[in-house]
């Protein structure tokens, strides 16, 4: 019942617009201006700096009250205005009869900014992940119930903030650190030894690590999806992004720029780790770059045609003009001969393989076998090493965790033995009280156990 009578206020306020009486923000950007943002009973309505629209707009809530019995809460409500509108903040909040707020606002979570977010912005994640991380607690749980903390808990706080902006490196090393805190029992005037670096800990368990997740990777893999979204689906954001960014130019050719967004730069920032991972498929041709972009094979045709590609004028062309003008766009500084010639005419050929068609370019992912983008697929990517050891085995065990996290310490040759003390700067001897000899993993556990 909620949601229909919500319908109903988003029907009047867009009948409003339709009729002159309310002008939406972002005219050029979206079709007849944006007026209203609602997701349940979190909204935003959005209106250019004008005294007589707003008027209309408290009369249409008033409106919606009579019809529906549903009275907004304005005590709870806040207005918030930029530009020539401060001057003029005060009598839209005696208009609406609410607080005049400050940015950035939260809205769904997310911190809104009409300029850029800084590092402040970030620390009510900091804090909720410094309060899971009390430095009692440590002294509380064994390793294993320690990593498991790590894990579900804290490392899940950030993951809507960073599903939507790029973490600051700042940020993400203290977020690291509190929970490096955690995982190694550091309490308040009492240093513990960090056995094994935050990068190896951050490790699948599988490939040597203890699973716990690397917010840098996570972050990217998240933003990643936008990107896919982007190339792939239409919609309003889609429309104004395009509008604003893309008017031109590919989402490839677009660079950081500081009067961008702070959601736009973050995008920006990883484009080149999306497209590496991504293949192109050839419709009109219009999004596809000709030498740059991968649509003939794995791999671009600068790569697999360098020698071509060093000779050519033309970069950053697309296959709809080289298509459409026969090839002829592309020039060389010097004519072509011998095993170059060869080279173009392979390449000629391959392309003659290609028909462009009336449907937008498409983008296809190399990493799964649906060729559908996934943020876990692009994390496993991006984290992937070669091990030697197989730590899979380690984990299918059925022991507690924290036995299975002390046998990977063994393993990982990592456990504070008198050898390892003394290479941490530890002044004491390195003698076994028990054989006379060097302190070490190997005598300890094998030599010392076993005979």
């Amino acid at each position: 019942m909620f949601n229909l009578a919500a319908d109903v206020l988003a029907t009047l306020v867009q009948r409003a617009q339709e009729q002159g009486f309310i002008k939406g923000v972002l005219p050029r950007l979206y079709e007849g201006g944006l007026t209203v943002l609602q997701y349940a009973d979190d909204t935003i309505f959005c209106f250019e700096d004008d005294l007589e629209g707003a008027r209309n707009l408290k009369v249409i809530l008033c409106v919606f009250e009579h019809l529906t019995g549903l009275k907004i809460n304005f005590l709870k409500s806040e207005i918030h205005c930029f530009g020539d509108a401060l001057l003029k903040q005060e009598e839209y909040a005696q208009i609406f009869t609410c607080a005049v707020g400050d940015f950035p606002f939260t809205y769904l979570g997310l911190p809104l900014h009409f300029k850029k977010l800084h590092n402040a912005h970030w620390k009510p994640a900091e804090e909720k992940i410094e309060k899971k991380a009390a430095t009692w607690q440590g002294g509380l749980l064994s390793m294993g119930d320690r990593i498991t903390l790590a894990e579900t808990c804290m490392s899940n706080i950030p993951s809507h903030l960073i599903s939507f902006f790029k973490l600051p490196k700042g940020v993400g090393k203290r977020m690291d650190f509190v929970r490096a805190r955690m995982v190694w029992q550091e309490r308040d005037g009492v240093r513990k030894y960090h056995l094994v670096k935050w990068v190896d800990v951050c490790q699948p368990r599988d490939q040597g690590g203890l699973g716990i997740t690397n917010l840098e990777i996570k972050n990217i893999s998240l933003l990643c999806k936008w990107l896919w979204r982007l190339e792939n689906e239409e919609g309003d954001w889609q429309e104004m992004i395009r509008a604003k960014y893309l008017s031109r130019k590919t989402l490839v050719q677009c660079e950081a720029s500081p009067g961008n967004s702070h959601f736009w730069n973050g995008l920006l920032s990883i484009k080149d780790i999306f497209y590496s991972c991504c293949q192109r498929v050839v419709g009109d041709g219009c999004k596809t770059r000709f030498w740059e972009d991968t649509w003939l094979g794995r791999k671009p045709l600068c790569q697999l045609f360098l020698r071509l590609y060093n000779l050519t004028f033309c970069q950053h062309v697309t296959v709809a003009k080289v298509f459409n003008q026969d090839f002829d766009c592309i020039r060389f500084r010097r004519c072509l001969y011998g095993e170059t010639l060869t080279m173009w005419n392979e390449l000629l050929d391959m392309c003659s393989q290609v028909t462009l068609s009336e449907e937008p370019d498409k983008v296809k992912w190399l990493l799964t076998k649906s060729g559908s983008f996934s943020v876990k697929s692009l994390y496993h990517y991006l984290i992937a090493r070669v091990v030697a050891f197989p730590f899979k085995l380690l984990w299918r065990l059925r022991i507690p965790l924290k036995v299975k996290a002390f046998i990977w310490l063994v393993i990982k040759g990592k456990i504070l033995t008198k050898d390892n003390l003394s290479r941490r700067g530890w002044k004491g001897s390195n003698i076994c009280e028990f054989c006379g000899v060097p302190e070490s993993i190997d005598h300890l556990f094998f030599f010392v156990l076993f005979c």
